[in-house]
């Protein structure tokens, strides 16, 4: 074989390569910018969030970051949504404060138990 026929198809297949990967190095910084910029950055602030709530936290301070779902609700147990996305929603259980009186709830109420998040579609009344 000629060697300059032989020099001349290494340096293509050395500079194939070194486009192919250049080409892999532009379309991983691409799905990480991507990635950045999803709704799962959403997602995972909203998880982050509701992992915030602890047992024993007052019902007043669960109502600083998510919001009562419509529909039909028990006092012992209460469906929130994310002001956000009233499709993500979370299920808290309340001890009742003991200064509540006849009222349904209060805002003493204090967090027995937290269901996950879960996705469902809006409550209406």
């Amino acid at each position: 074989m000629n060697p300059r026929l032989y020099f001349m198809s290494g340096t293509l297949a050395v500079l194939c390569i070194g486009v192919l990967g250049l080409f892999v190095a532009i379309e991983i910084r691409e799905q990480r910018e991507n990635r950045s910029s999803s709704p799962c950055v959403f997602v995972q602030q909203v998880l982050s969030l509701s992992q915030q709530i602890k047992i024993g936290m007052k019902r007043s301070e669960v109502e600083k970051h998510f919001v009562s779902d419509g529909g039909l609700q028990f006092p012992g147990r209460w469906r929130y949504t994310h002001p956000r996305c009233s499709y993500i929603k979370l299920d808290i259980e309340f001890k009742p404060a003991p200064d509540r009186g006849r009222d349904l709830i209060s805002t003493n109420d204090t967090v027995k138990s937290i269901s996950k998040l879960y996705i469902e579609y809006p409550v209406t009344d």
